[in-house]
Parts: C-alpha cells; structure tokens; sequence
C-alpha cells in the first residue's frame, strides 16, 4: 500500500501568519462598550487570545497592533438649552396647534441633535428644534429638551428646565341678565370661555345653527363678551383666536322671549304687585284699600 508524502508547511518565527484587530468604535461613553475583531487572513481554526496590553503568554502568532479605547462620559457644556411654547398661551384648547421649542444659545456652525422629554415620560430624539402639536388633553404635562453636537456626540448641553403645557375642554358658554323683557328694554347676554385667558374675540348668532355671526349693527357691544339685544329669539355664541382663527365649540342655546305687559305677583293675602322681567317694580295695589 502507497503512502502519498505528508506536505510540510514551514511554520518559522519569520513567516508566522499576523492577525489584524478592528474596532467598531475608538471611544465609548460611560457604561457603553464596544465590541473589538480578531482575523487571521482567510485561514479557519483559529483559537483567538485576547489581552489588555502586550504581554508574554504562550501563543501562536505575533501579536496584533494594539488597538487603544477610550472610557469617558458626555462632556457637559456651558450653555443651557430653553424651551418654550408657541403660542406662549397660559391655557391651549383641544384642537388648537401648538409649538415647543428649544433654543441652544452657543455661536458658531454647530448643528445639534435634540432630545425631548415628554408627559408620557418617554425620550425621543430629533433633528428640528421644535415639536409641532395638535393639541389634545394627553399633551397636557411637563417639557423640556438638551442638545447634542452632532459632530462630537458626547458633548451635549445641560436639560433646559420644564416648561407645562395645559390643555383644556373648548367649548363657550352663554349666560343673560334675564330671560324676558319689556317692549323698548334690552337682555345682556354674556359668552365665556372657562378658564379665561386674553386673546379672546366672540361670534354671536341667533336663529338657526346655519346663520351667520350677528353683526354690530343688530347688537349693542357692552364689552368684549357681553351684548345688549332687543330681538326675541334663540341666541349662542362661541370664541376664536390666533392666525388662523382656532374656534371653540358653540354654547348652548339660549332662548329670549319679549312681552309688553309686568308680570302679576301675589304679596300676601292682600298686596298684588306688577313686576316687570327685570324685577323692576311696576306698580302694587291693596285689595283692602278704601278711598277717603
């Protein structure tokens, strides 16, 4: 039986193969880690020994070159971000559109990578300097935002402090002087928005929900809010502000009736009085009374 000849390979300090090391990164932030590569060439089989600094263990291939990782925390700058609302409404309503945003007070060409801190206690990052909200009640809570170096990562701005947004219900209400009223008298009627906050302006209407708003030739304006009106019939209001105008809901409807006569009230067994709908005495007279 033929033996074939066993092909020696030379395996001398001069041609041992030379393993390569690589990096997915050369710097961590503290608590990270990065994850190092060991290779030698295309051969398979290898057991790989891994070492902080060169040593002299028992091993099979030179050493690699080393490969030097760097441990360090975020490098906090001496800006601090702010964060602000826009509008810088004390109170949104439901539905309105609302801007927060973070400004990051360091000169230069530095563009930054912002992180936000939401209600809902989440974190997310973002290229633009602002969140656009459709607001709603679940918006309602507490924001704030920093900023990181997009060309060096670990350095970042200290947290801006928490700026609260309040979101609330959006619907007016309507409330009057009186209910009715004398020939050649007027009803005051009153539109609010709870709770009250400036930049309010108010729309009345009267009749069917598809009128338009009433105009200031059919009203008499007592203030912003409140009108004087000498016209029976079903009136509500409702509020708007802002560019373009944000409308809450309408009020309730509130009916205005008018009569011409005082209204006869029973005072004791005897007394009877006319009292008009502002309780403005009209008149009183005695059953008993006896001219003399």
């Amino acid at each position: 039986q033929l033996i074939s000849p066993l092909r020696v390979i030379g395996c001398n300090e001069t041609n041992k193969p030379r393993p390569t090391i690589t990096a997915e990164r050369r710097t961590i932030p503290a608590g990270g880690n990065a994850t190092l590569s060991c290779s030698v060439g295309s051969y398979n089989e290898w057991k790989y020994f891994w070492f902080r600094r060169r040593g002299n263990p028992v091993f099979f291939t030179e050493d690699s070159d080393p490969s030097t990782i760097e441990k360090r925390g975020e490098f906090k700058l001496s800006s601090k971000a702010v964060v602000s609302l826009d509008p810088s409404w004390p109170l949104i309503f439901s539905g309105e559109k609302i801007t927060v945003r973070c400004q990051i007070s360091l000169g230069g060409s530095t563009e930054w990578e912002y992180e936000w801190s939401k209600p809902d206690s989440s974190t997310v990052m973002a290229n633009n300097a602002y969140l656009n909200l459709n607001a709603s009640v679940i918006s309602s809570g507490s924001y704030r935002c920093m900023g990181k170096n997009k060309q060096e990562l670990y350095s970042v701005t200290e947290w801006s402090d928490v700026i609260t947004l309040t979101v609330s219900g959006k619907k007016a209400s309507i409330s009057a002087d009186s209910r009715v009223f004398l020939e050649g008298d007027t009803v005051t009627l009153t539109c609010s928005v709870t709770p009250s906050t400036a930049g309010w302006s108010y729309y009345w209407y009267r009749g069917k929900k598809t009128s338009e708003p009433l105009t200031m030739a059919e009203v008499v304006l007592h203030s912003d809010g409140q009108i004087g009106v000498s016209q029976e019939g079903d009136y509500w209001c409702r509020g708007g502000r802002g560019n373009p105008v944000y409308y809450t809901d309408y009020s309730d409807v509130i009916s205005i009736k008018k009569t011409g006569e005082c209204t006869l009230y029973q005072v004791g067994k005897t007394l009877s009085c006319l009292v008009s709908s502002k309780q403005t005495l009209c008149c009183c007279y005695s059953s008993n009374y006896e001219p003399g």
